[in-house]
């Protein structure tokens, strides 16, 4: 027996997992735009990198989107690795940043 989960429960955990990953990622393009300037090549260097996790986090939405059009039966079970997508956008994204902070400090000194 699988207990199927409804497609308007799939749609607001799809734009929940995409907001958050939004607005953690443009908080930390702000933080480091802060820090490094916005001018900076550091900073520039950085543009890359986000817009490759805004890419990871479109297609895991569209995909998923996709998946309930096509009325694919998604499990609890499904449910929990839906998330991994997103994480990994914010993941890849903060750690980008924060390795680039700290190159440009120990440049600095």
């Amino acid at each position: 027996m699988t207990d199927r989960v409804p497609a308007d429960v799939i749609y607001m955990d799809v734009f929940m997992y995409w907001m958050l990953t939004m607005i953690v990622v443009m908080a930390s393009d702000f933080y480091a735009r802060r820090k490094l300037g916005r001018k900076s090549l550091g900073y520039k260097s950085l543009k890359v990198h986000k817009y490759i996790a805004f890419l990871i986090a479109a297609i895991a939405t569209i995909l998923f989107v996709a998946s309930v059009a096509a009325q694919i039966e998604v499990t609890r079970q499904m449910m929990t690795y839906f998330g991994v997508p997103y994480f990994i956008a914010c993941t890849y994204y903060l750690t980008t940043v924060f390795r680039r902070l700290k190159a440009e400090r120990i440049r600095r000194l």
